[in-house]
């Protein structure tokens, strides 16, 4: 069953404020077998999904548009460690016409137009932030670690530095993906280069300078670089070695 099916319906029922008793009636199923359905424990035969899309007046999944922006998602993310920024906003693009043209509810969608906007055009995420953490819930785990990231680094920009701090030293204590850990330990570096703790920022830029150069990302090593300049000049140093 592709990947996203149930958690759409959930999230479409629960956002037309359609009860699971009501919607398993009309579509001539339990309850119960309903929540397996909405939880992916289950694998329905496509009639039935077909129409229980019908009876919330939603695109069929199985056109695989939740796949896409699943897909699209997974693109922009890596687009945006490598700093592809023209590429980043061709996904993001792609992902908004895909929403506004199919009408239908999608996680990701929230989240990619949360990083985007914080990254990209500084505007206020508030209300974007507000809906990312309404399907927060619905969210795969690795796609809960992009989000704290992104959410601790909204968190710095408005100086919420202890919250921003704790998300972050978190995420270096449980992600396996190699990606978000250097961007967290960079983040991390210029947090405690801002509070004047510069043998911590010293450690955590090149720890994050390691990793980006083991990635071949040497456009934000060069990043982490002049932060462990900064941190050198902080503690009195002449040079780097």
């Amino acid at each position: 069953m592709e990947h996203y099916i149930g958690q759409y319906i959930k999230i479409n029922r629960i956002n037309q404020n359609v009860s699971a008793k009501f919607l398993a009636s009309e579509c001539n199923i339990t309850p119960a077998y309903l929540s397996k359905i909405e939880n992916d424990l289950v694998h329905p035969d496509k009639s039935i999904i077909i129409h229980i899309c019908k009876e919330l007046d939603i695109p069929n999944p199985y056109f695989d548009y939740c796949q896409l922006i699943s897909n699209q998602f997974e693109k922009y993310i890596v687009s945006l460690y490598y700093n592809e920024k023209k590429s980043c906003e061709l996904i993001f693009e792609s992902v908004s016409k895909i929403q506004k043209e199919e009408d239908f509810i999608h996680p990701l969608t929230f989240l990619v137009e949360f990083i985007h906007k914080l990254i990209f055009t500084q505007e206020d995420v508030t209300s974007i932030i507000n809906s990312s953490l309404k399907f927060y819930l619905f969210l795969e785990e690795s796609e809960k670690e992009i989000f704290n990231l992104y959410y601790a680094i909204f968190l710095r920009h408005f100086n919420n530095y202890k919250l921003a701090e704790k998300q972050l030293v978190l995420l270096t204590k449980t992600t396996k993906n190699k990606m978000l850990l250097g961007l967290s330990y960079y983040h991390l570096g210029i947090i405690y280069s801002i509070n004047g703790d510069a043998v911590s920022a010293l450690i955590n830029n090149v720890l994050a300078k390691t990793i980006f150069d083991n990635s071949n990302n040497y456009f934000r090593g060069l990043y982490a670089l002049t932060h462990i300049s900064i941190s050198y000049l902080q503690l009195g140093k002449n040079n780097l070695f």
